[in-house]
């Protein structure tokens, strides 16, 4: 009898054992209408009501372009354990994209999903219209129609008073785009060039990061001696010989000063190659501007300062760490400032490569993005809408166009006031 007792008791909890496996699975889930939408997030959730046996280890939301998912999903986020109600805020959204959302929970051994919900992020159309201006996107050096020529990795940009554009290009060239459209090779030089600076006659400065070198090229094209000794023979303000340390980025002002930003900090360097090293806060150097009174702005990558031709030094914009917010001041951050330029209404515009975005800056340190959504892309039309992939180098003209070295992406995009 006992015997018999022994084997109704092991079939009996076989038996509950199974049950407890067909219960794993919550009873419902039920997707939250999506709230707070904006151009790059949005606010969903979900509620699980589920059987007391069951063991939910992980949930969430998921979401995609496509209402079936068939990407398996383009963002999802964790957001706890258990039954009950939670909020999910979804990220990295584009502008005007519409989207399908769905709660999901996990067990032990399945997955189980709520209703799909669909909503549209927004759009805000920006002040701006962007365009390609040169580049296909395939990595190359190839010169001609600006729609099918090729660049390698742009860095720098510049343009000169007739509207033609100077690229920096990782194929060891500087590279010139006619305001028609035709792209030629200007100069071939030994390595990578970091920048490129344009003064009123026409000459084309370039930063080559390394050998420690900055050259200088006549309209033509042609080598012509920058300094007193040559292309290399810098001198402080009391004759002793100057090193440029790893010159990375360039200005130039209307009496042909050039501007330099490097390992050893900001330098002003005079046209016939006399060096003074500017005030600053910090070394080594990432970006540097130059206004039309003189003022310098200097970036360490995340925080910009004014010095004035007395020296006196002032707090713009930013911080101590990497950030992505608009803002004043502190308020405000930046995901590395790689280039820098004064416009011809006084504010400052700035090559933000980690955000993907272009940033503009107001003397007192107002900071609004006006083209790029943060995502990585190629995407031309309203700045609202438009994105990029590492934006390097910056220039502005003097109807206020802006021309950037879109590098991984191997373009020059042109964003225009509309």
């Amino acid at each position: 009898m006992n015997r018999i007792c022994m084997v109704l008791l092991v079939i009996a909890c076989t038996i509950f054992s199974c049950k407890k496996k067909e219960l794993s699975l919550p009873q419902t889930i039920v997707t939250t209408a999506v709230s707070s939408i904006t151009d790059s997030t949005a606010v969903s959730g979900g509620t699980i009501t589920a059987n007391g046996t069951v063991n939910i280890t992980m949930r969430g939301v998921q979401w995609d372009t496509s209402a079936g998912f068939g990407n398996g999903w383009l963002g999802s986020t964790t957001d706890g354990t258990g039954a009950g109600t939670y909020s999910s805020n979804l990220t990295g959204l584009v502008p005007a994209t519409t989207y399908y959302v769905r709660a999901y929970a996990i067990t032990s051994s399945d997955t189980a999903y709520g209703n799909v919900v669909q909503f549209t992020a927004t759009y805000i159309p920006g002040k701006y219209t962007v365009t390609t201006l040169a580049g296909t996107g395939v990595q190359g050096s190839m010169d001609g129609n600006a729609a099918g020529a090729t660049f390698t990795s742009p860095d720098g940009v510049t343009v000169d008073a007739a509207g033609n554009v100077y690229v920096a290009d990782g194929s060891d060239k500087i590279r010139k785009i006619t305001p028609g459209g035709t792209v030629s090779t200007l100069a071939s030089v030994t390595t990578t060039p970091s920048d490129v600076a344009v003064d009123s006659l026409g000459n084309i400065y370039v930063a080559m990061e390394i050998g420690n070198t900055l050259l200088k090229f006549n309209p033509a094209g042609t080598m012509i001696p920058f300094g007193g000794t040559g292309f290399t023979g810098f001198t402080n303000s009391m004759g002793a010989s100057v090193v440029i340390d790893v010159p990375v980025t360039l200005d130039i002002d209307r009496l042909a000063n050039l501007y330099v930003g490097g390992g050893s900090g900001f330098l002003r360097i005079s046209p016939t190659g006399v060096v003074i090293t500017l005030p600053s806060n910090f070394t080594p150097a990432f970006a540097i501007a130059v206004d039309s009174i003189g003022d310098v702005y200097e970036s360490n990558q995340y925080a910009i300062y004014k010095v004035t031709p007395g020296g006196t030094i002032t707090f713009i914009a930013g911080g101590t760490q990497q950030g992505t917010q608009d803002g004043t001041g502190s308020a405000a951050g930046f995901g590395r400032i790689d280039e820098m330029k004064v416009g011809p209404d006084g504010n400052i515009y700035v090559a933000d490569a980690v955000a993907n975005k272009i940033r503009m800056v107001t003397p007192s340190g107002a900071v609004t993005t006006i083209a790029g959504t943060g995502a990585i892309g190629a995407t031309d039309g309203n700045s609202g809408a438009a994105t990029f992939d590492g934006p390097t180098g910056l220039a502005i003209d003097k109807a206020g166009n802006i021309y950037v070295a879109d590098i991984a992406n191997n373009k020059i995009r042109k964003i225009s006031p509309l």
